[in-house]
């Protein structure tokens, strides 16, 4: 079966490269020019990453929401606290000294 979405990707950065190691942003360019091509061969698996990465995505936002469910702020209760203490305060007789 003829491969009809390879645009032939590899041979693209290979023509500009110059003497010596490759640089760091050609190198990243060369990754993601790898990773977003369309080689029907490779899809599966790319499949698979980006459920993984979504499943770990919503675990941890699941994680917070149930750490979060548990602890409750404790700034809370002082701020319960803290309006009974200023109502008793306004509410009270002044005290003569």
């Amino acid at each position: 079966m003829p491969k009809a979405f390879d645009t032939n990707q590899k041979d693209r950065g290979a023509a500009g490269a110059g003497p010596g190691a490759p640089s760091r942003a050609r190198r990243l360019k060369a990754f993601f020019v790898k990773l977003f091509s369309t080689d029907l061969a490779k899809t599966p698996g790319r499949i698979k990453l980006i459920a993984c990465v979504f499943l770990a995505l919503y675990a941890i936002i699941g994680g917070k929401l149930i750490y979060f469910g548990l602890h409750q702020e404790q700034a809370l209760e002082a701020k319960r606290g803290g309006g009974d203490v200023i109502a008793a305060a306004r509410f009270s007789p002044p005290t003569s000294r």
